[in-house]
């Protein structure tokens, strides 16, 4: 199986939790078991398939252009699409000034990569692109020093700086650097399962496993939120995020088929996904309003519609970059 067709895979499967993740009033524990582990795979992915001697070979410039091009571009295209589309839908039913400053306001968090939907309103998810484009970079500086107990002590210092921001109740600063411990800390496990192997190693039965330690993991633990830079527990957060996503990396290499998800393209176009997924929602929610009595038919329905649209969309796109010769599709 080609590399990258099991890698798209994991991708997709995860990205899709995640849409399932935001539809609304999904239940309390299946929000748990997905925001446990859903962002964490994608830090851990990153890790994975950094390539060290390679880009230290190419120099920090190279990475950083790369990264800029793959994360910042897109960031700044979708996040300012979806800020017009939140600015417009407000503009049409309150008063100029009220809208001015929403709209300012909605651009204040759009930069800030806030993440919350006080202050991103359309384009939540989003969040995760400049905060991942800040994370590479560090952990780009952090491979590049020469002793392997600096790279230990470097990332464990950055652990530790989170959890102290974390415990002391900082507010959070732009691009969620306050999680950046975290983040560097996932990337890097994901960089040791590659140079050693790990999955490679593993069976059925290890998979197994980690799958029950994680969930357990997991349930016990508090709210987990990367986009909040929260992570109660650090031990449990680690021993529930990183065993999980393991598992489905070592399924979607070795036991499932990769032909619905090559089909769709999900997992190389999960940026659309994270560009429309909230505002998806928000406009199920204004044809099917919820209320208690349509409970199952509300959260079935919005997760197959939110489903169905996203692969639409990233069809839709895909043919777009096929036929237009406008360079922006290049980048999205």
């Amino acid at each position: 199986m080609n590399r990258t067709d099991w890698i798209d895979s994991c991708k997709g499967i995860v990205i899709l939790l995640m849409v399932i993740g935001h539809v609304p009033h999904l239940p309390s524990l299946a929000i748990k078991l997905i925001y446990g582990f859903h962002m964490p795979f994608f830090f851990i992915m990153s890790g994975y398939l950094f390539n060290s001697e390679k880009w230290h070979a190419l120099g920090f410039k190279q990475f950083a252009l790369t990264r800029l091009k793959n994360y910042l571009i897109p960031f700044a295209i979708w996040s300012t699409l979806n800020w017009l589309i939140a600015s417009s839908w407000f503009a049409s039913s309150h008063s100029i000034g009220d809208s001015v400053e929403k709209s300012l306001f909605w651009l204040y968090g759009n930069l800030y990569a806030d993440g919350r939907m006080a202050h991103m309103p359309y384009d939540t998810p989003l969040w995760f692109l400049p905060c991942l484009f800040v994370a590479s970079i560090l952990f780009y500086l952090i491979t590049g020093l020469k002793k392997k107990s600096l790279v230990v002590s470097s990332v464990g210092l950055l652990f530790l700086g989170s959890l102290l921001l974390s415990y002391f109740k900082v507010p959070q600063l732009p691009w969620h650097i306050n999680g950046m411990g975290y983040y560097c800390l996932l990337m890097w496990g994901g960089q040791l399962f590659e140079k050693y192997s790990v999955l490679d190693k593993m069976n059925p039965f290890i998979t197994f496993a980690f799958i029950i330690v994680g969930i357990c993991a997991i349930v016990i633990n508090g709210n987990v939120d990367l986009n909040l830079c929260v992570i109660s527990n650090p031990i449990l957060f680690l021993i529930g995020s990183i065993p999980v996503s393991l598992a489905c990396m070592f399924l979607c290499k070795t036991r499932i088929s990769n032909k619905f998800f090559s089909m769709f393209g999900i997992g190389k176009n999960s940026m659309v996904v994270l560009a429309f997924n909230v505002l998806i929602i928000e406009i199920m929610g204004m044809i099917l309003p919820y209320d208690s009595t349509n409970y199952y038919f509300f959260i079935i329905v919005n997760t197959i519609v939110s489903i169905s649209v996203s692969m639409l969309l990233i069809k839709g796109m895909e043919l777009m970059r096929t036929k237009s010769k406008m360079r922006i599709f290049q980048y999205i």
